[in-house]
C-alpha cells in the first residue's frame, strides 16, 4: 500500500509538473503573439509615417523653393553645420548661392548671404519675414517674450518698438549722453595706460565699457553685483542660452529629453532668476527716488518707461512691469552685447590690417590737430 501510494503521488507530481509546463507554453506563446502583434503595429506605424513623409516632400519638392543641399531624414542639415556657424553658411553659401534653404531638424530655415536678396526681405517684403518664431527659452527668460526682439509682430510689438525708438535711440537723446560716453572711453584708455607692458584683455574691457555707458544712458547709474563685479556676466550666459543650437528640442521636438539630461531646464531657471533679480533691483531703484522727490528730473529711459505705465493712451496700450523688465533687458542685452563685439572684431581687423590701422591713425591726429587749431 505504501508503494502504491508513492506511485500515486508520483504520478500526480509529474502530472502537475506537465500541466504546470503545459501552461507556460502557453502563456509563453501568448507572450510572442502579444509581442508579434506589438511589433507589427509599431513597423505599420513607422512606414505609415515614413510614406506620408515621403508623399508631402513630394509636393512641396514642386514649390519654387531656394535651392538647399541634400538633407538627412530627422536632422536635416545640421550634419553639414560646424562649430562657426558663419563660416559653415558662407561655405554652403559658395556652392548654392546667396539665397538657399537649409533645415534645421524640422525647420525650416533661409539663409541670407547677399545686400540685394537682404533688401528684398529687410524693405520691401519685410511683413512677411516680420514674425518671430517663439521658443521656450526666450519665453522664460524675457517675459514671456513681451521684449522688442522676440515679441510677434503685432500692435503691441509697434508700441513697444516706438517707444524704445522715440525715447532712447533719437538723434537729440544719443547726443545727450556724450559725456557719458566720453568718461568711459577716458577711464578705458586710464586702465590700457596704467597697465603698461602688461597684456591686457580688450574683451573684458570692451564689456565693462559697453555696460558702463548703457547703464548709465538707460539706467542712471553702474549697477554691480554682491561680488562687486557688473552685471554684464548675465549677458554672457543669456547669449550661450540663445545660440543657434542650445536646445535640440527647438528643432527635433522628439529629443527633448536631450536638453533636460544635459540640464539645460535648470540652467534657464538660474539666469532667469538672476537676470529677473537685476531688473526687478533696477525697477525699484527708480520707483524710491521717484517717490522721494517729486521734482525728479534726471529721467533716464526706465523713468520713462515707468511714467508710460501709469498713463492711458488712445490706443490702449499699456505696459506693466514684466513689459518694463523686458525691453530693459533688451536695452541692456542689445546695448552691450553688440556693442563689445562690434569693437573687438573692429581691433582684430585693424591688427590684421596695419595699413588701414595706419591709415586711421593718421585720420585721427589730424582731426585733434584740427579741433585743438579750433580752439
Amino acid at each position: 500500500m505504501v508503494g502504491k501510494k508513492n506511485i500515486n503521488a508520483d504520478y500526480e507530481g509529474k502530472r502537475n509538473t506537465i500541466v504546470s509546463s503545459g501552461q507556460e507554453r502557453v502563456t509563453a506563446m501568448k507572450m510572442l503573439e502579444q509581442y508579434s502583434l506589438n511589433l507589427y503595429f509599431v513597423a505599420l506605424f513607422s512606414v505609415t509615417i515614413f510614406l506620408y513623409k515621403w508623399l508631402t516632400t513630394r509636393k512641396t519638392a514642386f514649390k519654387n523653393l531656394p535651392p538647399s543641399p541634400p538633407k538627412l531624414p530627422i536632422i536635416g542639415n545640421l550634419h553639414q553645420i560646424g562649430p562657426d556657424l558663419h563660416i559653415s553658411l558662407r561655405s554652403l553659401a559658395q556652392n548654392y548661392g546667396p539665397l538657399m534653404l537649409l533645415n534645421f531638424g524640422s525647420v525650416p530655415v533661409l539663409v541670407v548671404s547677399s545686400a540685394d536678396a537682404a533688401r528684398e526681405i529687410i524693405k520691401t517684403h519685410d511683413l512677411v519675414f516680420s514674425d518671430r518664431p517663439i521658443t521656450q527659452i526666450t519665453n522664460r527668460i524675457f517675459y514671456r517674450s513681451r521684449d522688442v526682439a522676440f515679441s510677434r509682430y503685432s500692435e503691441y510689438w509697434r508700441q513697444v518698438k516706438s517707444t524704445c525708438v522715440t525715447q532712447l535711440l533719437s538723434r537729440k537723446r544719443v547726443h545727450s549722453f556724450h559725456n557719458v560716453r566720453e568718461e568711459e572711453i577716458a577711464l578705458l584708455i586710464q586702465n590700457i595706460t596704467c597697465s603698461q607692458s602688461k597684456i591686457v584683455n580688450l574683451s573684458n574691457l570692451f564689456s565693462e565699457l559697453t555696460s558702463n555707458v548703457v547703464c548709465r544712458a538707460a539706467l542712471g547709474k553702474k549697477y554691480a553685483s554682491d561680488k562687486g563685479n557688473s552685471y554684464s556676466y548675465l549677458l554672457w550666459e543669456v547669449t550661450d542660452l540663445l545660440s543657434y543650437f542650445s536646445s535640440i528640442g527647438n528643432y527635433i521636438p522628439s529629443l527633448f529629453w536631450v536638453d533636460w539630461l544635459k540640464g539645460l531646464k535648470w540652467k534657464v531657471e538660474r539666469v532667469a532668476n538672476e537676470v529677473d533679480a537685476f531688473l526687478e533691483r533696477v525697477v525699484e531703484d527708480h520707483q524710491s527716488s521717484i517717490a522721494s522727490d517729486n521734482s525728479y528730473t534726471n529721467k533716464d529711459f526706465v523713468s520713462i518707461l515707468l511714467e508710460i505705465q501709469t498713463q492711458k493712451t488712445d490706443t490702449g496700450f499699456s505696459m506693466d512691469k514684466d513689459c518694463i523688465k523686458a525691453v530693459i533687458l533688451d536695452i541692456f542685452f542689445a546695448g552691450i552685447e553688440t556693442s563689445s563685439t562690434n569693437l573687438e572684431w573692429t581691433i582684430a581687423a585693424l591688427i590684421k590690417n596695419p595699413d588701414i590701422m595706419f591709415k586711421l591713425k593718421n585720420e585721427v591726429h589730424c582731426y585733434f590737430l584740427e579741433k585743438q587749431g579750433r580752439m
